[in-house]
């Protein structure tokens, strides 16, 4: 027997857990400026901190305001100070 809600499905003696797609959605990432940060410039901060991306991404990215400073759009060789 399964209850409303619950996504388990039994299937020849073992049980498996239904996928669930969610659909893309916009997600504001903030953070403050970590120490080991200060004096660096935002590109580099990005290429090394989170490197999920290429360089090319992050670049035009800052380039674009879509990562900011304090909510200001920056060049990309700001310069990260504390309290960023």
């Amino acid at each position: 027997c399964q209850k409303a809600g619950d996504d388990t499905r039994k299937r020849s003696g073992t049980q498996q857990r239904a996928a669930r797609i969610v659909r893309p959605y916009p997600y504001t990432f903030s953070t403050f400026a970590k120490k080991r940060w200060e004096g660096k410039s935002i590109l580099d901060v990005y290429e090394r901190e989170f490197g999920s991306y290429p360089r090319s991404y992050y670049d035009a990215a800052i380039t674009s305001g879509r990562i900011t400073v304090n909510d200001l759009k920056v060049a990309t060789d700001y310069i990260i100070k504390g309290g960023d």
